[in-house]
């Protein structure tokens, strides 16, 4: 509960340190047997791959920077205007793919180590199971769908709001 300390979701307080992989520092130190550290990487592996996380990811990166140059181009004097094409092709080559993939593939263990630490191990690996399920990838291309939608929307609201930001300035 709440009153104890340990948080609405009954595990560790947030404020314990955790390793790389979300393992609780306490546990990890007490030695937790290297099969669990094993089993939970691998688990943790698995749902990177099932939901398609680096491929996500990267999207995400890509949509949220076009969209914001977009809204940043439109605000800009006609004769100025770079335009679609121009600004994708010139984001491909500052932001390519495989250097994105590779990158946020590195990390990628770890944020999501950390995201699910206090997952335990069964309900992760029931979780892996059904985001491998026919289903569960259905759900994941839906939802990463959607939410990039509202991203690359919001993004391109952002370059009028930094224009006008700009302008405040100015003056």
């Amino acid at each position: 509960s709440l009153a104890s300390g340990r948080g609405a979701w009954g595990g560790q307080p947030p404020h314990r340190p955790h390793d790389r992989l979300g393992c609780p520092l306490h546990i990890r130190l007490a030695g937790p047997a290297p099969e669990r550290q094993s089993q939970r990487s691998a688990s943790i592996a698995g749902l990177i791959e099932a939901t398609k996380a680096v491929d996500h990811s990267v999207n995400l990166m890509e949509s949220i920077a076009l969209g914001i140059a977009v809204g940043m181009d439109a605000v800009q004097p006609v004769q100025n205007r770079v335009g679609f094409a121009a600004l994708r092709e010139r984001l491909q080559a500052a932001m390519p793919r495989d250097k994105m993939r590779e990158a946020l593939g590195a990390g990628m263990p770890i944020v999501y180590g950390y995201m699910y630490r206090e997952v335990n191990d069964a309900d992760l690996a029931a979780y892996v199971k059904f985001n491998r399920s026919p289903l569960g990838m259905r759900y994941n291309e839906a939802v990463m769908k959607a939410f990039t939608e509202a991203l690359t929307r919001a993004s391109l609201g952002m370059g009028p709001l930094i224009q006008k930001g700009l302008q405040k300035k100015a003056a």
